[in-house]
């Protein structure tokens, strides 16, 4: 559960509905994007919904322009491997997982020692180095919910995954 104490980072925000929701639990929430277009969007519908001073929001690229830990890292990457073509495709497609990689290579910088993440992805990504990535980050997997339907006539899956530290025994 996510506590009024807990940092939230809402990783590659977009309109800014994740880091909003999270202003329901959490007083401490950053929401960051590459994109600066995205950045006002998500200012002005924190502002809209009453929660402009409880989210800060600024253009960051991945963990460039953000400090400090979190105890819960909300993102919903790209899943798409191929190069965007135009700067609005870049927040459904990062070419070779660059992005994804340099995420879970630098994560652990910036999460809390029982922190978590919660991550999106679709099966139309390659969920095979998702996962690769997630063990080579010493990461535990546990899958929170799978939304199954159809597109262009093949089945595909929108999952909710929340990665965490290995648990310590004393």
């Amino acid at each position: 559960p996510l506590r009024e104490t807990d940092r939230v980072l809402d990783m590659g925000t977009g309109s800014g509905v994740n880091g909003i929701i999270a202003t329901s639990k959490s007083r401490q929430v950053v929401a960051v994007d590459v994109n600066p277009i995205a950045v006002e969007c998500a200012k002005q519908n924190a502002e809209r919904n009453c929660v402009g001073e409880r989210v800060e929001v600024r253009e960051s690229d991945l963990f460039q322009n953000v400090s400090g830990r979190f105890d819960l890292i909300l993102f919903d990457p790209p899943f798409r491997w191929f190069h965007p073509r135009d700067f609005y495709e870049r927040a459904t497609a990062d070419e070779n997982y660059e992005t994804l990689t340099s995420f879970f290579q630098e994560v652990h910088s910036y999460l809390t020692e029982s922190g978590r993440i919660l991550l999106s992805f679709g099966t139309t990504g390659d969920i095979d180095y998702l996962h690769e990535l997630v063990a080579r980050a010493g990461l535990q997997t546990e899958e929170m919910r799978r939304v199954e339907g159809e597109k262009d006539g093949l089945a595909v899956a929108y999952i909710v995954y929340r990665f965490t530290m290995p648990s310590r025994h004393i």
